[in-house]
């Protein structure tokens, strides 16, 4: 269905896998489309895995703040993996870390929606 992207869910949480090293303008069409289909819900629990890149371009990083805003404002949360050190300088260096939470592997992404769930 979608080349380089994936989803599935662990319990409430919906989990998309970007499966490239690097999240381009030509994958942000296949991610605003697979977002479209679940955004709408309250209180949504997103986690975007970003683990296999190692670089993504402005195009794909403006879908994904647009997706913070609207997931958001419907009180839900979106959460990164973010492995590659490269990847983790860009959003320092845009300070998009002040608005994602960024973890380092799924385990640590989900337990961050219980700490945020229980403030």
């Amino acid at each position: 269905m979608y080349n380089n992207l994936s989803i599935r869910t662990q319990g409430e949480v919906f989990i998309i896998e970007v499966k490239t090293p690097r999240a381009l303008a030509q994958d942000t069409n296949d991610f605003t489309n697979l977002l479209l289909n679940i955004i709408n819900s309250t209180n949504l629990k997103l986690i975007l895995d970003l683990s296999k890149c190692e670089f993504i371009d402005s195009t794909f990083i403006g879908a994904m703040v647009l997706a913070i805003k609207i997931v958001s404002a419907n009180e839900g949360q979106v959460n990164l993996i973010v492995v590659k050190e490269s990847v983790l300088k860009i959003f320092e260096d845009m300070r998009l870390n002040r608005i994602f939470l960024i973890s380092n592997n799924l385990e640590d992404a989900i337990n961050s929606f219980e700490k945020t769930d229980q403030v």
